[in-house]
């Protein structure tokens, strides 16, 4: 086993058997994701996505199915909100950027 792949299986296996254990759907047990959902998923779920870098049989379904479930839900809830947010990404330009960050209010409460 690569360093990588125990690494990546060290951190599965620490969200199956401690954040996802109790059965909750989203990392800090909110009706949708957060971005601690984003913060603790980003690498798994770009691995999972690339052909042949990391076999199932050292992280997969079969021994992390609770993780394997969140990631299926998290890319249907981004799907949902992506085509509620109209669809596609768009260029902007740097200045049309700013303009949207600046302008936008923080998603999440604060507490």
């Amino acid at each position: 086993m690569h360093m990588y792949e125990k690494k990546l299986r060290d951190h599965a296996e620490l969200l199956e058997v401690t954040l996802l254990a109790d059965g909750r759907e989203w990392v800090l047990n909110t009706p949708g994701p957060t971005l601690a959902d984003i913060e603790a998923l980003w690498v798994l779920h770009w691995v999972v996505r690339m052909p042949g870098a990391l076999p199932a049989d050292i992280v997969g379904p079969r021994h992390f199915p609770k993780v394997f479930a969140w990631i299926d839900r998290f890319r249907r809830a981004f799907k949902k909100h992506k085509t509620a947010f109209g669809g596609e990404r768009k260029p902007l330009t740097g200045e049309e950027a700013a303009r949207v960050v600046i302008g936008a209010p923080f998603a999440e409460d604060q507490e």
